[in-house]
């Protein structure tokens, strides 16, 4: 059942807080909200009194019974990239806080008035390798921030056992092993119903990465050598591109509940597989690399950045797989028979 905002007080709680600490309130004007896995998000406009220079398009996101955790979990990522980077690729939060109903709530600007989504099936090549580039090098900026950092000991940034669409994120030995029975129990009967998407060798393939995959992942991240802290869900919907050219606008990330230590390439390889744009990864990847270089990370080869990408591209047929898309998990597959990595897992 979808949250009725209009039967809530949440939005005179919210005015009495903004008046308690400038002075004024403003008056709210609430437009169709949507519904997500975790939240309702509500477009709000505010209509501020006096000198109050705030925005005035903001969105009311209300997290649903039983997400407090990731709510509170993204406040912590919050406060994290704030202490550890100049400007965190975030949206601005305004307030945050629980409903009387006890659900977390953010407050914050809203970023369809400065900033665009990207539909990458309907746009053209150039344009799509340019909105990928940019995604790349924010991504190096975070990665770069957080490389090898201590910050990453945290218990919130580590996973616990992550699910097949977590794959990379799992760093334990039990975890990992726990992560591949899930998927063998989901194969059972997806690659017999994918008989007519995959190939047969295609099919040979996956069934031999699921038996291999604990043992490259775990010695890929053995000693937490060059981990970095990742989004965790960096695909076309949670990025907002800026709709201006000025100097200092940037991307912005949406969607922080899933951060976590990792292995950065991964990421790369997650966004771009799903932007459709694995095929420029040569490029795209050397920007990446590049950039992580310019920003201080040392240590750390071409090679070993080419080894990770593609091991994010096998993590991405566990993904596909478990959401039934085997034309798309096809491709994937393709893709990573003719990889360096194949030899790893035939």
């Amino acid at each position: 059942m979808r949250w009725d905002l209009s039967e809530s007080v949440l939005l005179d709680d919210i005015r009495r807080r903004f008046a308690a600490l400038h002075g004024v309130a403003p008056e709210f004007q609430v437009l169709e909200g949507r519904e997500t896995t975790a939240s309702e998000v509500f477009p709000i406009f505010a209509n501020w009194v006096g000198k109050i220079r705030l925005p005035e398009y903001l969105i009311l996101k209300v997290f649903k019974s039983g997400w407090q955790n990731s709510a509170e979990h993204e406040l912590f990522v919050r406060n994290v990239l704030d202490q550890e980077m100049n400007r965190p690729p975030m949206a601005q939060l305004l307030q945050s806080g629980y409903t009387r109903e006890g659900q977390a709530y953010f407050l914050m600007v809203d970023l369809t008035q400065s900033h665009h989504t990207v539909n990458f099936e309907t746009i053209d090549a150039a344009m799509g390798f340019d909105h990928c580039l940019a995604v790349c090098k924010s991504l190096a900026g975070l990665h770069a921030a957080f490389w090898n950092s201590g910050v990453l000991l945290h218990d919130r940034f580590i996973a616990k056992q992550a699910g097949p669409l977590r794959f990379y994120q799992a760093l334990a030995a039990t975890d990992v092993m726990s992560d591949v029975q899930e998927v063998v129990e989901i194969m059972v009967s997806t690659l017999h119903a994918a008989g007519s998407e995959l190939a047969p060798e295609e099919v040979v393939f996956v069934r031999r990465l699921t038996k291999r995959w604990p043992n490259l992942w775990l010695n890929r991240i053995a000693e937490s050598h060059h981990l970095t802290l990742i989004h965790g869900d960096a695909h076309p919907g949670n990025v907002f591109w800026p709709s201006n050219e000025e100097a200092d606008a940037q991307i912005v990330f949406v969607d922080w509940e899933t951060t976590k230590r990792s292995v950065g390439a991964c990421e790369v390889a997650y966004f771009l597989i799903d932007a459709n744009c694995s095929l420029l990864r040569s490029q795209l990847l050397l920007s990446y690399f590049n950039e992580l270089y310019a920003l201080g990370v040392t240590g750390y080869t071409r090679e070993m950045c080419e080894y990770d990408y593609e091991l994010g591209m096998l993590a991405m047929i566990f993904v596909t797989i478990s959401r039934k898309q085997y034309k798309w998990a096809g491709e994937i597959i393709r893709l990573a028979m003719q990889s360096d990595i194949a030899k790893m897992v035939m």
